[in-house]
Parts: structure tokens; C-alpha cells; sequence
């Protein structure tokens, strides 16, 4: 069995809203905690840390997960994972979202740092002198973007959203974070064979 990811863009806060915090924001981003506690509430975002600790350390996450650092747009990073697809293919955009994910979860990295997301595309072994044209011009990318979007927007509102597929074009969706054994499951209909978790 073979499994193909594909990264799709989703911005669960448009850059217009981060832009009431400054316009330097959309480079430089806002303290984590601070966003997540406005956002959510001190002490709901309490609970955030510790859970998500075990979760990585449950999924073998080498590193600890943090809510240091600062967070901010991913408007940049979806057009350069747009383009890691289009130019280098799904391999090379899974290594750069890869990269993005720790910079950003377990080193608290800025996702919207210029310097941030060059670091995950020389991790992911793209041209960095094209990907640094593809930051300075935001109409690179941009339509390939929207149209992803266009296109999922009525049935994803959240992330992450998993659509699973086998090669009859038959899909199971599932939406927020899900158990190992929910996409066993998925796996187990799609190719009606059972799927076990090790």
C-alpha cells in the first residue's frame, strides 16, 4: 500500500485580522501565549501545554512541544508549499512541511519569518534563491493558493482535515485530530482489509 500526502492551504486567521495587531506582524508575528491566551483564555490555554506534550511524546515526536515563541500568518508558507509541490513534487513538499511543523512546534519558531521558512526550505532541499523570489512577491503562487482553497472551503473548517482516498476515488473524511485507530479504520474501508496498529 502505497500513501501520497498532499498539503492543502487552510488559514484559520486571515492575515487581515493579524494585521490589526501592527503590519509588522505579517513579518514578525505575536508572542504565542499571549495570542493564545487573548484568543482563548488563560487558563483553557493552561491545559494546552501539558496535553500536547504527552501527545507528541505518546507519537514519538523527537523534541517538546512548546508554546514559546511567536506565531503569526502562514499566507508565505502555503505558497511555498504550494510551489515545493508544483516544481519539486508531494516528496519535497512533505519534507518542507515537515520542517515548518518542528521550526514551529518544538523550536517556536515564527511561521511567518522570512528566515523561518528559508530554513524549512533548505531543509527540504529547494532553491533557495527561487524561494526567496517567491517571499518578496506575493503574487507568485498566489492564484495556485486561492483556487486550492476555492476548492476545499465548503467542507474543511478547520485543521488539521484529513481527506483519505483509495484508487477507486472512494473518500473518508475526518476532521480535528484523530486517534491512530480512527485512521486504521479509514484504511480498513477504503481497502477492505483490516489495517493494524503497531
Amino acid at each position: 500500500m502505497e500513501i501520497i500526502s498532499t498539503w492543502r492551504p487552510f488559514s484559520l486567521v486571515r492575515d487581515a485580522e493579524w494585521a490589526r495587531h501592527g503590519a509588522e506582524v505579517l513579518d514578525s508575528g505575536v508572542d504565542k501565549r499571549a495570542w493564545y491566551d487573548e484568543r482563548f483564555g488563560a487558563a483553557t490555554v493552561a491545559t494546552f501545554e501539558p496535553r500536547l506534550r504527552a501527545a507528541f511524546a505518546r507519537a514519538g515526536v523527537d523534541g517538546e512541544y512548546s508554546l514559546g515563541g511567536r506565531t503569526g500568518p502562514t499566507s508565505r508558507g502555503h505558497r511555498l508549499a504550494c510551489m515545493a509541490e508544483i516544481e519539486h513534487g508531494r516528496e519535497t513538499q512533505d519534507k518542507f512541511m515537515e520542517a515548518m511543523f518542528a521550526r514551529y512546534f518544538l523550536g517556536g519558531e515564527t511561521p511567518c519569518a522570512k528566515e523561518t521558512l528559508l530554513a524549512a526550505c533548505s531543509d527540504a532541499g529547494m532553491d533557495l534563491e527561487r524561494c526567496e523570489r517567491v517571499l518578496d512577491d506575493d503574487d507568485l503562487f498566489a492564484e495556485d493558493v486561492a483556487e486550492q482553497k476555492k476548492k476545499y472551503a465548503s467542507r474543511v473548517s478547520g485543521v488539521p482535515h484529513f481527506i483519505i482516498s483509495n484508487d477507486a476515488g472512494r473518500k473518508i473524511e475526518l476532521g480535528g485530530a484523530q486517534p491512530p485507530e480512527a485512521f486504521a479504520d479509514a484504511f480498513s474501508e477504503l481497502l477492505g482489509v483490516d489495517v493494524d496498529i503497531e
